[in-house]
């Protein structure tokens, strides 16, 4: 951090391309932590992270599940967790939070979607088995070896979650330029 802000732009950062969620992530933390970096953008996830590893980039930013294995071989070092906790993953790999980054949450996540049509009852019982899923030990062990831990949000909750973030992520896309193609 202290060369980033001494050196403006010194400090490059690699993502699988313009307008991806580790661009998002990466400009994001440079506006928060007060910093110029520069954005490189490759054609893909792992070209990206082959070039971190190799150290023609300084960092990238990427999920919990994609960089795991080479986190736990020695090839990356995991400097920050973007989550509001740390990961059981990598309980010494401490929160940006943490590192004094405030506020600071690019954390990966899945959800599941269904037709706004869809019949009350169908909706419950869509629900009741994702809840089955992810909190039932064959469920829970594949999602924790993927760097995920299960969380389940549903209904209003998981639409204001969506309208914040879509809202946060639309501000930056229009700061940094970036249109929809």
């Amino acid at each position: 951090m202290q060369q980033a802000k001494q050196q403006p732009r010194a400090i490059t950062y690699a993502s699988p391309g313009l307008g991806s969620s580790v661009h998002f992530a990466g400009e994001d933390f440079a506006q928060r932590a007060g910093v110029q970096l520069t954005h490189v953008p490759y054609k893909g996830a792992a070209p990206a992270l082959a070039d971190v590893m190799a150290g023609q980039v300084n960092a990238s930013f990427a999920s919990l599940g994609s960089v795991l294995t080479s986190v736990k071989a020695g090839k990356l070092v995991a400097l920050a967790i973007a989550s509001p906790k740390r990961s059981d993953a990598l309980p010494g790999v401490p929160t940006f939070e943490e590192s004094g980054i405030k506020s600071y949450r690019a954390d990966a996540w899945y959800g599941v979607l269904a037709p706004s049509l869809l019949a009350d009852p169908a909706l419950k019982k869509l629900q009741t088995e994702l809840s089955r899923y992810a909190s039932a030990s064959a469920g829970l062990e594949k999602l924790q070896q993927l760097g995920m831990e299960p969380m389940l949000v549903c209904g209003d909750e998981f639409d204001r979650q969506l309208a914040a973030e879509s809202a946060h992520w639309s501000r930056l896309a229009e700061q940094l330029k970036i249109k929809d193609e």
